[in-house]
C-alpha cells in the first residue's frame, strides 16, 4: 500500500477533471480496486489519465476550501 496521498481538490484546481468511476489499478497503490479517473489536457494535444482509489485520497479534502463570509 502506497504512503502517498493525493490532495482531491488540489488536483481540481490544477486543472485535472474527474471523468468516471471504474474499476482499475490504483496509479498510486497499484492495486486493482474502484477508482476516480482523473485527467489532464494539454494545448499540444497530450492527455495524462490518472486511476485513483479513494484509499489514495486524502481524508480531510475539503481544507482547502477558503471560508467565505461571515454570515450563513
Amino acid at each position: 500500500m502506497s504512503e502517498f496521498k493525493v490532495d482531491y481538490l488540489s488536483l481540481i484546481e490544477a486543472g485535472w477533471e474527474e471523468i468516471d468511476i471504474q474499476e482499475g489499478v490504483c496509479s498510486f497503490c497499484g492495486e486493482r480496486k474502484l477508482c476516480k479517473i482523473m485527467v489532464k489536457e494539454f494545448e499540444n494535444g497530450l492527455r495524462l489519465i490518472l486511476y485513483i482509489c479513494e484509499d489514495c485520497f486524502l481524508d480531510d479534502t475539503d481544507r482547502h476550501f477558503p471560508k467565505k463570509g461571515g454570515g450563513e
